[in-house]
């Protein structure tokens, strides 16, 4: 790689987002670490996303457009992995923020890693973006090979933490593009397969968060998991613990959307594909017996972003995995 060549190569994926566009262009500028090139790729806005975007007066932003809205955060980092110079790929929704020394503390990481470490991730706020008051944070645990670990979502690699290898998508592909919400997560799982994951212990970024897009996230989070599930069948059946896992998590998003019939049906699959999960049936109790309090448990948890993201504070009403 050449003197003038990136080693970072940042993708922020837009979409009508104008408004705080430059606030996550602006914590990309302002990293202490400056060997880096930001790639903004815009999938059809129909508002000013072109006028922020160049109204950046650094050599280092790009701007790519889709003609075409293709609707999907998956395609649009797509687009960036396709541009991108850098040995190392970062992502930031162009609604978040990173802090200043995230770069910096990820590239001290890899350079002391092993060469089979493809992803360092990190830990992260969440912010009421409507408030700006931090409502949590999120810090790693797991290191190594951890193919089970992110497999059973324990894991949180929330996409705007984790500085990838390049090498690790012309291994295991790009993001896949039918899956509408939680294609990270896919992508996660894929290269976990074959790379270690290593971690800063410490809160590097911040995610923002309002009222209306926990719903829409919830819904969403849903049918994508349903398609995740049945794109990695045959890996799930071959891990019952894990599978039985994730059935309970299904369960769990019914019962948050009061479907309590289709809740109980997973957590009874959830019994099926692991008998000697004990825990399976404390949930399974309670959504029998206590349909509306556990549910509106999940919910306030879901608050801060998945409920698999905040299991000290469920813990404390039902034992978990």
């Amino acid at each position: 790689m050449s003197q003038t060549e990136p080693l970072v190569s940042v993708i922020i994926p837009t979409y009508n987002r104008a408004h705080v566009l430059e606030r996550a262009i602006q914590s990309v500028v302002n990293q202490t670490y400056q060997h880096f090139e930001v790639i903004v790729v815009d999938d059809g806005s129909t508002d000013n996303t072109a006028e922020v975007a160049s109204s950046i007066r650094d050599e280092r932003v790009r701007y790519i457009r889709h003609q075409v809205n293709k609707g999907t955060p998956a395609s649009a980092r797509n687009t960036g992995i396709r541009a991108a110079r850098g040995e190392f790929v970062g992502f930031l929704d162009s609604d978040d923020e990173w802090l200043p020394q995230k770069l910096q503390k990820q590239v001290d990481r890899f350079r002391s890693a092993s060469r089979n470490v493809g992803v360092v991730y990190g830990g992260y706020a969440v912010v009421d973006d409507n408030t700006k008051r931090i409502i949590g944070e999120v810090y790693p645990r797991k290191r190594g090979y951890i193919f089970k670990e992110v497999l059973e979502l324990s894991v949180p690699t929330n996409p705007l933490t984790p500085l990838v290898k390049k090498e690790c998508f012309e291994k295991v592909g790009f993001f896949d593009e039918e899956l509408r919400f939680g294609e990270d997560f896919d992508m996660w799982v894929r290269i976990a397969q074959h790379y270690q994951f290593d971690f800063v212990d410490e809160v590097v970024a911040s995610y923002y968060i309002s009222p209306g897009q926990i719903t829409g996230d919830r819904v969403r989070a849903l049918e994508g998991f349903l398609k995740f599930m049945a794109k990695h069948e045959h890996t799930l059946s071959e891990n019952p613990d894990i599978f039985a896992h994730q059935l309970k998590y299904v369960g769990q998003c019914y019962l948050m959307q009061h479907e309590y019939a289709s809740a109980r049906r997973y957590f009874f699959k959830a019994v099926r594909a692991n008998p000697r999960g004990l825990y399976l049936y404390l949930h399974l109790l309670a959504a029998y017996a206590l349909p509306g309090l556990y549910g509106a448990l999940l919910l306030d948890t879901h608050k801060v972003l998945l409920i698999n993201k905040y299991r000290a504070i469920l813990s404390r009403f039902f034992r978990m995995r």
